[in-house]
């Protein structure tokens, strides 16, 4: 993530994201989690799509195992689950 919060540009918590949202973009907190939700449906989304593109495409097998293995572990950051 090229965005510095925090003094880092690792990828945020997801107590971060939503203070960010609040503080720099004046977003409720009830907003800043309808927002994350649909983040999350769109990764999701994104990773059935990059499945089926792997399945298609077995050179990409690889490629879409590791994408989606990223996309795992920074939702779960999010969802406060890692």
């Amino acid at each position: 993530m090229a965005l510095t919060t925090k003094d880092t540009k690792a990828f945020p918590t997801r107590a971060i994201l939503l203070g960010f949202a609040r503080d720099a973009c004046h977003l409720s907190l009830r907003r800043a989690q309808g927002l994350l939700g649909q983040v999350f449906d769109a990764v999701a989304k994104t990773r059935r799509e990059i499945r089926r593109f792997a399945r298609a495409h077995p050179d990409f097998a690889k490629a879409a195992t590791v994408l989606t293995s990223v996309f795992d572990q920074q939702v779960a950051l999010l969802q406060g689950t890692k």
